[in-house]
């Protein structure tokens, strides 16, 4: 090649050169974006501390910026939330796919279904949808939630056609009433047999105190020979010699209280028996 085609085949090639080295950041542009990134980062700015560490953690940046940038990149992305947001109907729940919505003062974009990141803090989303009143709905998003289902329920604008109209004023008519039939009788109160129900009740009380005193007395006994026995007077019999007796005195002590129920029970069914 000569000299007199290499000359443009030269500028060219610095051209290009220079156009990419001026599209990546500086070395100073790479410090500023490491120092306001954190900044953002510590400010809970995350949307945009993401934005500046992205910068500063690019190919072109120096090596130890460029490590430090990529970790607190990573660790803003974990903590950065985001949130899912639905609208449904008030009235069946049904999804509307054709609501709108806005994060505070942001543009308005359509549900999707998809999530979308946010800095951590309050935010107020105002959900709109055809045929539909629209609402307003304040959230607090944490710190590194993410997904988080947004739920906005809408309800109807009142816009009604007129066979809609006239199909709710059919149903605001009070229904005809039916013809009055004879009064039942209230039901008696002698119904409840108090009296069979009382002897009963009582027969179960002698019952039950009958076998609490029995294996009360049953246990009380092993416990006095158990305790003139040898183990006994030593204090050395063990649980299995105990056991059973313990078991007894717990049965008859629980005996006992059914008993006294029992009774109090059937003595206040036969005092309110109908005729005395």
């Amino acid at each position: 090649m000569t000299r007199r085609a290499m000359g443009p085949a030269l500028v060219l090639a610095c051209s290009l050169v220079a156009g990419r080295a001026g599209a990546a950041p500086s070395v100073a542009q790479c410090l500023d974006s490491s120092e306001q990134g954190q900044a953002m980062r510590d400010a809970n700015k995350l949307l945009r501390a993401r934005e500046l560490l992205s910068t500063c953690a690019s190919a072109s940046c120096p090596g130890p910026v460029r490590a430090s940038c990529g970790q607190w990149l990573k660790s803003v992305r974990e903590r950065t939330p985001s949130v899912i947001v639905a609208v449904r109907a008030a009235d069946d729940a049904r999804d509307l796919t054709d609501a709108s919505y806005r994060v505070d003062d942001g543009a308005a974009e359509r549900v999707s279904g998809q999530p979308r990141e946010l800095d951590p803090g309050v935010h107020a989303f105002h959900v709109r949808a055809p045929g539909h009143k629209e609402a307003e709905q304040s959230v607090v998003v944490n710190l590194g939630e993410k997904n988080r289902l947004v739920v906005v329920s809408l309800a109807p604008s009142g816009e009604t056609t007129p066979a809609s109209a006239a199909a709710a004023a059919d149903a605001e008519k009070p229904p005809a009433l039916a013809p009055l039939g004879p009064v039942p009788a209230p039901p008696s109160s002698s119904g409840f047999p108090r009296v069979p129900v009382a002897i009963g009740l009582g027969a179960v009380a002698l019952g039950t105190l009958g076998t609490s005193i029995f294996l009360g007395l049953d246990a009380r006994g092993d416990l006095a020979d158990l305790r003139s026995s040898a183990c006994g007077a030593a204090g050395t019999c063990g649980d299995g010699a105990t056991d059973g007796i313990r078991t007894r005195l717990v049965v008859a002590d629980v005996l006992l209280g059914t008993s006294i129920v029992a009774a109090a029970a059937a003595v206040w069914l036969w005092l309110s028996a109908p005729g005395r």
